[in-house]
């Protein structure tokens, strides 16, 4: 349909894991500045984690955890729960 946007492709799990930490951050109502500023990460980190366009370092996974109130392991099984639905 013209003007109707695809939803972006959770196929890979960088892109799964992104969605998942957007999933967390909006149920917290955090702007991706306000995450990044609590998690002493740069905003273009957190853009570029949620889009999928890199894979996070263990130790911003764990800023970025801390933060939305959970462990990097709840993120990372959301990512994979993510993936299988999208196959």
């Amino acid at each position: 349909m013209p003007g109707r946007k695809t939803p972006p492709s959770a196929r890979t799990p960088e892109r799964a894991f992104g969605l998942a930490v957007k999933a967390l951050r909006d149920k917290r109502g955090l702007t991706q500045e306000a995450l990044a500023h609590k998690a002493g990460l740069h905003p273009t980190t957190i853009s570029v984690t949620e889009s999928g366009l890199r894979s996070p370092s263990l130790r911003t996974m764990t800023k970025i955890a801390e933060v939305l109130g959970v462990e990097a392991s709840a993120i990372l099984r959301r990512a994979e729960a993510i993936l299988k639905r999208s196959r």
